[in-house]
């Protein structure tokens, strides 16, 4: 089996679900993938081969700045579509396969249709619904073109995406059972749309493997840590919050932030620090290797998951609260739906309201019942290696491209007619 895979993730790729779900499990397991990717700095259009037989067509993008590099970086996203449907059209694959891409995937409906090809949907993300929040960004709003070409951008692509290219595909893979009943709402059958939430490499996160991280600067404290993006959508001032409130209860904590980019976003929270004077409790940690940050991660007392039950979020799968389990460590995680399935399944830890008090109280639960925190720990990577490792989702992928690529029955061909109308 052969697929034309185009994303907008750009090369290299740095999301797990396309390093290690299609490109460590999926090509393993004798799937064929061209990848039809930009590159993250500019550079000439160039083929790259990688693991398992994957190669990554990588198109054009200019250095040019200004005006002139405006008109330039406008050519280059158009001839990247072009050079997309051309290589689509005339390889010898059995599916093409578009990920987030709202707009542009009708033109890939297209070709899949002219070159009497399969044609698959991967939504990772409601990309149209995550523009459309960050527009309340206070930033974002003071950049009025911006604002109208976002609006502008996301007035034509909803009817494109949610009535046509959903509607027509061959399948549809979501992140979340919830994202699968809010397409299926839109009137996309469910039987049409698979649900592969975010996984791990179990060989990865391997508390056998990741070494323990000495962090000198705890002191003796216990050790919260969250891991992920700083951005106003999550909302992460709920946890500097939390940490003012389990500090005033008497308990010696301190907070690891990974991850997090310097920024305004950042400079924020640490103002939010200093005014609740936790300067001196929050250890800040860059973008780190995976082994390292999964060696401070290890040594964490308690992990703290964060992914507010808000639009876009609320149809996530979010991908840190899996890592937690799967690095054996007790999970605080707010009430959100598929992060309150994962902790009801797996009992790895508690689930709380989305508020800072509600993070404080699971917090200082599991602080003061050190034996519960350890039992809840213990059950994660079990948990993870049977529903959420990429060996186990890769396999729901592979075998739904199996299904698909069978003839189909005239009662398939009929519900397509009725789909595409």
């Amino acid at each position: 089996m052969k697929i034309f895979y185009a994303t907008v993730d750009e090369y290299p790729p740095f999301r797990v679900d396309v390093v290690q779900l299609f490109g460590v499990f999926v090509a393993r397991s004798g799937i064929e993938i061209d990848w039809w990717m930009r590159p993250v700095a500019p550079g000439k259009r160039t083929v790259v081969t990688g693991e398992y037989g994957q190669r990554y067509w990588i198109s054009w993008r200019p250095r040019a700045v200004g005006l002139v590099g405006n008109a330039a970086r406008a050519i280059a996203a158009l001839l990247h579509l072009v050079g997309g449907l051309f290589r689509a059209i005339s390889g010898d694959h059995e599916i093409v396969q578009v990920r987030d891409l709202p707009l542009s995937a009708i033109f890939y409906l297209a070709a899949a249709r002219l070159a009497r090809r399969r044609f698959v949907y991967w939504m990772s993300f409601p990309m149209l619904e995550g523009r459309q929040a960050r527009l309340a960004d206070p930033a974002v709003r003071s950049r009025r073109l911006k604002v109208l070409a976002v609006r502008l951008y996301v007035m034509i692509a909803k009817p494109v995406l949610y009535r046509v290219v959903l509607r027509c595909a061959d399948h549809v893979f979501v992140q979340s059972e919830e994202m699968k009943k809010v397409i299926a709402a839109k009137g996309v059958p469910s039987r049409l749309m698979t649900a592969i939430p975010m996984g791990v490499n179990v060989d990865l996160y391997n508390t056998e493997t990741v070494a323990i991280a000495a962090l000198h600067e705890a002191g003796g404290r216990r050790v919260l840590c969250y891991v992920g993006a700083i951005e106003s959508i999550r909302r992460p001032e709920l946890i500097i919050e939390s940490l003012a409130l389990v500090r005033r209860s008497g308990f010696a904590v301190v907070l690891l932030m990974i991850g997090a980019p310097d920024g305004p976003e950042k400079e924020k929270l640490r103002r939010t620090a200093e005014l609740l004077g936790l300067s001196d409790d929050v250890i800040w940690v860059p973008f780190l290797p995976l082994a390292k940050a999964l060696s401070y991660v290890k040594r964490a007392d308690i992990c703290l998951a964060l992914c507010p039950d808000t639009p876009p979020l609320s149809v996530a799968s979010p991908t840190k609260l899996v890592e937690y389990l799967a690095m054996a460590r007790p999970v605080v995680a707010n009430e959100h739906p598929d992060q309150r399935w994962v902790i009801a399944a797996s009992g790895a830890g508690l689930c709380v309201p989305c508020t800072a008090d509600g993070f404080a109280k699971g917090i200082i639960s599991l602080l003061r019942d050190p034996a519960r925190a350890s039992v809840a720990a213990s059950r994660g990577p079990a948990w993870v290696r049977e529903h959420r490792s990429y060996a186990h989702l890769s396999a729901n992928v592979v075998s739904t491209y199996q299904q698909m690529l069978k003839p189909q029955t005239h009662e398939g061909r009929s519900l397509k007619r009725r789909v595409c109308e």
